[in-house]
């Protein structure tokens, strides 16, 4: 087993479970929806919350631990109520009995498989990255979506790992909320019997499928049969590059990317960011050079798939006055950006 995640998972559930509930509370508080509407409401008003704490500088933990319990103050009654319900004896079918047995094995599944850290494709990576920045900064001037917000919240109050498992609640939440519209539809416009088993079945059977392959592929990490460092190398693009510029460049450097790619930039220590407009195209060196410097950028990233009607620079001649090569491999070359007054160096 993974002692370090094993024993962080329990708390991670707990803290999951809270905020469902307190999204619940609040939600119900404003509209009477029913529970999976209640909790959708509850998350966007948390995740305003958060934008407008990173707005004034206060995404701090402390700050959201008051402002749980102040949430928590003023709707616990309702929660209470609402865990008096499901306690209640329901009336459903053994087919539906049977369905949410593994719409349950389903939901931990998604748990499981997102109790990661971020990777790729369905590893959340890019839509951390801007919550890390808001997390580490403790504010955000710019914007960011309203589940990003969410993911700068849970970075904030618990990690990396809390994030994913919020991600993965949050696809339980789409789950329900299919299951729900099935139901309105029904009562609204009429379903037969046999058509509305057919496509719960189907909704069920589909979420269940999904849940299979992020469970598969992270169960060797949770188990402890790969290590992190591994279980990083083996679905990181630029995992090798990541290494030496952690190791190389200190965190105030400045990386811009040349390029279309995200370098897996939320393992990054060193701040990276997109070329400005028509920087890529810039042909003469002398404006390259004075862009780069008025943006204090430090290095260059730049991806060898770029087209020369992409990239408009003169590589050569930039190697040979102003760029150093420090790191290469076949899908990018990491350069040092050399001005004559040092201002390179932060």
């Amino acid at each position: 087993m993974n002692m370090e995640m094993m024993r962080t998972l329990p708390v991670d559930i707990l803290w999951l479970g809270f905020i469902a509930c307190l999204s619940y509370g609040i939600g119900n508080a404003l509209f009477s929806l029913g529970p999976v509407f209640s909790v959708c409401l509850g998350l966007a008003v948390l995740s305003a919350l958060s934008y407008a704490l990173a707005r004034y500088g206060l995404v701090y933990s402390m700050i959201y631990y008051i402002l749980f319990l102040i949430l928590m103050a003023l709707t616990w009654k309702r929660i209470f109520s609402f865990f008096k319900t499901c306690v209640s004896p329901q009336d459903i079918t053994r087919l539906e009995k049977a369905l949410f047995a593994v719409f349950a094995a389903a939901a931990l599944l998604i748990l499981a498989g997102n109790y990661a850290p971020p990777t790729e494709g369905r590893g959340l990576i890019a839509d951390l990255r801007v919550p890390k920045m808001i997390a580490e900064s403790h504010g955000w001037a710019g914007f960011a979506g309203p589940v990003q917000m969410l993911y700068a919240m849970a970075l904030c109050v618990r990690g990396v790992l809390f994030a994913k498992l919020l991600h993965g609640f949050l696809w339980i939440l789409t789950a329900l909320l299919l299951y729900h519209g099935l139901g309105y539809w029904r009562s609204r416009f009429g379903m037969k019997q046999g058509v509305y088993t057919a496509v719960l079945t189907g909704i069920v059977a589909g979420f269940f499928i999904l849940s299979l392959r992020p469970a598969a592929e992270n169960l060797p990490l949770l188990a402890g049969r790969v290590s992190r460092e591994d279980f990083l190398r083996s679905r990181l693009r630029f995992y090798d590059l990541i290494e030496f510029a952690n190791e190389n460049l200190s965190r105030s450097a400045r990386v811009v990317l040349a390029g279309t790619l995200d370098p897996d930039s939320y393992y990054w220590n060193a701040e990276t960011e997109a070329p400005g407009p028509g920087l890529l195209e810039e042909i003469d060196l002398g404006a390259l050079i004075r862009r780069l410097r008025a943006q204090r950028i430090t290095h260059v990233l730049v991806f060898k798939d770029l087209s020369g009607a992409e990239l408009g620079w003169n590589i050569p001649r930039l190697e040979a006055t102003h760029f150093t090569k420090d790191y290469e491999d076949p899908k990018v070359i990491l350069y040092r950006v050399d001005y004559l007054d040092n201002s390179n160096k932060v």
